[in-house]
């Protein structure tokens, strides 16, 4: 990871929820009301917690973790959210104790985000959820971020739906919904 994440904590405390669209909230609205009560969700590459701040209004009973490995990203996090320095591909958490995880525009940074998405299923408890949101690269938008990623130095592992719902399925997770605009939501259970 560039040490640059260290310093913009902050611009993504104050814009990074401009990102994200109605549709985009509205499928973490219906992720975040599916839950069990009092479980425990981790926003896995959380930034400054934004996924969080979305969410924490409408399910105060909920445990937050925000997970990120840039320090200068995680010291903004909400105040109401434990804060973990990991990478997505070493989660510190036990086999089977995580109720649901929130991944947000952070799966294209991840430098193996098929180990992360195997430490999401190992995390999960049976019948957990993960809510993955990100970018296609297959749209003009998306080709366009990618290629400024790369440039940048950053893994920049964008998956097209069809491709992220592929490595889930074979990961053993079931694929309950999936929307394709260029800023797309995946939801998916632990079997």
């Amino acid at each position: 990871m560039p040490a640059s994440f260290d310093n913009l904590g902050l611009w993504f405390k104050l814009f990074s929820s401009w990102f994200y669209s109605r549709r985009a909230i509205k499928s973490l609205s219906h992720f975040i009301r599916s839950l069990e009560n009092k479980g425990c969700v981790v926003d896995l590459g959380g930034g400054s917690g934004t996924l969080i701040e979305f969410v924490h209004s409408m399910r105060s009973d909920i445990c937050y973790i925000c997970a990120d490995p840039a320090k200068g990203m995680v010291k903004y996090a909400p105040p109401y959210a434990w804060r973990v320095m990991a990478l997505g591909e070493e989660l510190p958490f036990k086999n089977n104790v995580v109720g649901a995880i929130m991944i947000g525009d952070a799966i294209h940074h991840f430098t193996e985000p098929q180990k992360g998405i195997g430490e999401v299923m190992r995390t999960l408890k049976p019948g957990g959820k993960l809510f993955i949101f990100d970018i296609n690269r297959q749209t003009f938008m998306g080709w366009l971020i990618s290629h400024m990623e790369k440039s940048m130095h950053e893994p920049a592992h964008f998956y097209t739906p069809d491709e992220l719902q592929i490595l889930l399925i074979a990961k053993g997770f079931r694929v309950l919904s999936i929307s394709h605009p260029w800023r797309y939501t995946v939801e998916a259970m632990k079997e």
